[in-house]
Order: C-alpha cells, then sequence, then structure tokens
C-alpha cells in the first residue's frame, strides 16, 4: 500500500517548512542554491545559461510561445510573454470572470491591478506575479477564452506553472509566498474542474501546507500573520515553527492589499473543504477550528491595515467557533456568508465521520440543523436585474452550499434509520432539493442573459449532493413508504437537477465524474 493522503500531506508541509526556512535564514543552511526565476532561461537546445552556469529549466518543459528564447537572450522574463494581442485577449477573459466569481476560481489577489501590471509588462514591480502564478493565470485565461487558444497553450501554461511553483520560493520576489499560494490555489481549481481531483488535491495540500506555515489562519489583530504557528504531523506530535511573516509574506507597510491575507486563507480553507466533501474523507485534515483566528472576509479590498479584532467584536481564537456556537455578528459581506457556507458545509459531513451519533454528539447534530436553518432563512434575498453578476454569482452558489449542507447532514438517515425516524430527515432534505432546484431553474436553466450564470465545480457539487440523496432512496428498504410519503414537487426538483446535470456534464467534467461515482455506489 502507498502512502496514505495524511502522509502526504504531512510531507508537503515538513518539505514546506523546510522551504520557509531557508528562506528566514540561508546562512544555516548550507547547500542550498538559489534560483532568480527572472533570469534567462534557456530552450532545451542549449545546455548553458549566457553566464555559463547550467540552466535550470527541465527539458522536457517546451517553449510556450513561438519566439525561440535563444534568438535573443537579453532578454529576462519577458521572453515567456504571450505576443500583446494574444495576451490581451487572454487577461480580459481572465478578467472578466474574476470580477464576477472569483470564488469559482479562488483568486483572492487584486483582479484589476494583477491584470494591469501584467498588460503594461512592468516586470520590475513587486506587484507582477511570479512566475508560477503567471503561468497559472495565463492558463485560466486560455480557458476562458477557448476561441483564442488550443490544447497546447494551456498544456504549456500548465507545465510552466508546475514546474514554477517550486523555483519560486527561492527567488528573491517580495511576495512569493503569497503568489505561490495563489497559483497552487488556481492550479487545485482547475485539476477539479477538470475532474482530476487527484492532482487538484496535491496542488490543494500545497497550498494548505503553505498558508498553515505563513500562519494566515492565525492574525494579531493588525492585519499581519502570526509568527508562530502550530501543525500536527502525527498523532500525538506536535511540531512548531518560528517565522518572521515580514520576511515570508511582505512588510507591514508594503502596497499588498492587507485583506488579501484574508481572503488568501478562506481561499485555501474552501477549495480543501470542497475537495473532502467529494472525496468523502469526512473531516479536513489538520485545521483545527479551535486555531483559526484569522476575521471573516471583508466586502470591499482597500490598503492599510485592518482593524482590530476587538474592534470587530470577535474574540481571539473564535471566528469559527463563535459561528457554529451561533455567537457570531461579524462577517456579513457576501463573501464572508460564502465562507460560512462553506464552514456549514464542511461541518455536516465531519459530524457523521465521528462515527455513530452518541448523546453528545446528537446534541451537536440539533445544533448545526438549527443552525442551517436559521442561516439559510437569514440569507439575503436578491432581485437579479438590480444586482450585479458577482453579487448573482455569490448569491446562487451561497444559498446552494447552505442547502447541500443541509442534504449531507440529513441524507445519511435515510438508509440507516427506521421508518418512524425518517420524517425528519426527509422533510429537511425535500426543503433542501426544492432550494437548489428553484435556484437552478432562475439562474442556470431558464435565467435571462444577464443573470444566468455557468455551471462550475462548485455548483455541481451541490447537485450532486441532490442526485446522492435520491440514489439513497431508491436503494432504500422503505422506498416504497418514502415514495408515498414525497410531493410530486420534490420529484419535480429532482427532475430538474438531474436534466442540469446531464446537460452541463460534457461541459464540466467533474460533473460527469461525480455521476458516474454516484451510479456506481448506488
Amino acid at each position: 500500500d502507498g502512502p496514505t493522503q495524511m502522509q502526504q500531506l504531512e510531507q508537503q508541509i515538513a518539505e514546506l517548512q523546510y522551504r520557509i526556512k531557508t528562506l528566514e535564514s540561508p546562512e544555516e543552511m548550507p547547500g542550498v542554491a538559489l534560483y532568480n526565476p527572472y533570469a534567462v532561461v534557456n530552450t532545451p537546445g542549449s545546455s548553458e545559461s549566457p553566464s555559463g552556469s547550467r540552466s535550470t529549466i527541465p527539458t522536457d518543459v517546451p517553449s510556450m510561445f513561438p519566439e525561440d528564447c535563444a534568438n535573443n537572450p537579453t532578454q529576462s522574463h519577458a521572453t515567456y510573454e504571450p505576443p500583446i494581442y494574444e495576451k490581451n485577449t487572454i487577461l480580459h477573459a481572465f478578467f472578466n470572470t474574476t470580477c464576477y466569481a472569483a470564488t469559482k476560481i479562488g483568486f483572492f489577489l487584486d483582479p484589476k491591478h494583477t491584470v494591469d501590471v501584467m498588460l503594461l509588462e512592468l516586470f520590475e514591480d513587486p506587484d507582477y506575479p511570479t512566475p508560477a502564478l503567471t503561468y497559472a493565470i495565463y492558463l485560466w485565461g486560455y480557458h476562458f477564452s477557448p476561441s483564442s487558444s488550443t490544447a497546447s497553450h494551456r498544456e504549456q501554461s500548465l507545465k510552466r506553472a508546475k514546474y514554477f511553483l517550486s523555483e519560486d520560493l527561492t527567488g528573491p520576489h517580495p511576495h512569493k509566498v503569497l503568489h505561490t499560494i495563489q497559483a497552487e490555489v488556481l492550479l487545485a481549481h482547475y485539476y477539479l474542474s477538470m475532474g482530476n481531483v487527484q492532482e487538484s488535491s496535491r496542488h490543494a495540500g500545497g497550498a494548505l501546507g503553505l498558508a498553515l506555515g505563513a500562519g494566515l489562519h492565525r492574525s494579531t489583530g493588525d492585519g499581519t500573520a502570526a509568527s508562530s504557528y502550530t501543525v500536527v504531523t502525527s498523532p500525538g506530535f506536535i511540531s512548531r515553527r518560528m517565522l518572521s511573516s515580514t520576511s515570508s509574506l511582505g512588510k507591514s507597510g508594503d502596497n499588498i492589499d492587507r485583506s488579501q491575507y484574508i481572503d488568501a486563507f478562506w481561499a485555501v480553507y474552501t477549495i480543501n473543504v470542497y475537495l473532502t466533501v467529494i472525496q468523502g474523507l469526512g473531516a479536513m485534515y489538520s485545521l483545527d477550528s479551535h486555531t483559526v483566528d484569522v476575521p471573516w472576509p471583508i466586502e470591499k479590498q482597500g490598503s492599510g491595515p485592518l482593524p482590530h479584532q476587538k474592534d470587530l467584536g470577535m474574540s481571539y481564537y473564535a471566528t469559527i467557533l463563535e459561528f457554529l456556537d451561533g455567537k457570531s455578528n461579524t462577517g456579513l459581506s457576501e463573501k464572508a456568508l460564502h465562507a460560512k457556507a462553506v464552514v456549514l458545509l464542511e461541518k455536516s459531513v465531519a459530524i457523521h465521520a465521528e462515527g455513530e451519533l452518541t448523546t453528545d454528539l446528537n446534541t451537536e447534530f440539533l445544533r448545526l440543523d438549527t443552525l442551517i436553518m436559521e442561516f439559510g432563512r437569514a440569507l439575503p434575498s436578491i432581485t437579479p436585474s438590480q444586482a450585479s453578476r458577482s453579487s448573482v454569482y455569490l448569491h446562487v452558489t451561497t444559498n446552494m452550499l447552505v442547502y447541500a449542507a443541509l442534504i449531507k447532514l440529513h441524507s445519511p438517515f435515510v438508509s440507516s434509520l427506521a421508518p418512524g425516524r425518517l420524517g425528519p430527515a426527509l422533510q429537511q432534505c425535500f426543503r433542501a432539493t426544492q432550494v437548489i432546484a428553484d435556484l437552478t431553474r432562475t439562474h442556470l436553466v431558464y435565467g435571462s442573459e444577464s443573470s444566468a450564470i455557468v455551471a462550475d465545480p462548485i455548483i455541481g457539487l451541490s447537485w450532486t449532493a441532490v442526485y446522492q440523496f435520491f440514489l439513497l432512496l431508491a436503494g432504500s428498504h422503505f422506498a416504497t413508504d418514502i415514495k408515498n410519503d414525497c410531493s410530486l414537487a420534490a420529484f419535480e426538483a429532482f427532475d430538474t437537477i438531474l436534466d442540469a446535470l446531464n446537460v452541463y456534464s460534457d461541459e464540466v467534467p467533474l460533473l460527469k465524474l461525480l455521476l458516474m461515482r454516484g451510479s456506481a455506489a448506488g
């Protein structure tokens, strides 16, 4: 048997800890070769760099664009830029998508500023993306503009992004850790959209390891990451590292928007929760809710320090715990509500991973059930014709995730409880199914051009929760009794979801994978 996912992630975290330590104290780590990602990179045809040292670019990575870098070896990172007309197309496609649906791909940096410095080719600007992030952005840009790209464009962008991930952390970029986390998240979402859950998990795990290592889950209250962090690397063993947040994430006075560090943590948390749910792993590895005190995402990005947590009405260790206890009075932005929906989804799966519901767990179950229902009812309504595309997308995905959480919480009881106790579970699952179906009819199937949104893995995750629930119904010993209790509206809602899954499964490979997995399980 090979290493388990937990063992693989432990190894990744250990490697990342070592890398970051070499950045903090290079004089104490002999034999570490530093690499400048902005230096001239030779083509496979040349084994020597202009300076005489051997090139570190792998020979199996093809030149990305028609211009051979050997034709002009004095150029640096600009050598690998696509033609300007092509670059404009893919960056505008990337910008237009992230402006209304940044959570679709987990983009937490400022999209306008990022695209501006790339379009203006300000290679010396400290905010210009690291090479790995540059190619990850190109990858998504090509993906969002299929008429202007080929499979080769995407393949080469992906290869280069993956190669530079390991190189960027030893380079001179002032925001290398934050940008590497962003690149990992983008690649994790890309692989997820392609239905490659294993590769997606690998990059999501890399992002999680870096985020924990940099202390993004903790806050000192002034917008900078805490200088210490704790990672549980094996049962009963605690590994502690001390990091300088200013050198790994950027100095507190730099022009990086401090809210981006908050958004970075929640982007990493979110993609890992999605993968946890998709793979049926139960609780998310190595992130104890007790250790999360970073604030909820705020609505508007702006430079300068964040408000102190006491001014936000938060306890120091209580971001997630206060919310789960029903005591949270913060986090009312659209992005924060979306993050809370993700928390509910993760907890709805995790509670069943703890084993059969005991008295204590039953109390926790009832509390979580009540919280999901109250949170869902309290979500603000929206009028698509009067709202931005961003608001519509967040409204739809947040609501879908909340009611997917309700299904995940109750559906395990369908095949395990006596008929007399099926009532409450079925009622909640049917209610959730109808909400998800209504959102689908309004915004994805019959929506107008101005309000309709495109299906993606986030929406697909909610659809498959419904699909798996009805498969449980079909296989239940009490299927006949259940069918008699079902309303016509419930079956119509299921038909809506099934139609949507069939329509979009060719466009979203993950949906096809989940459908096949669900059918096999059913």
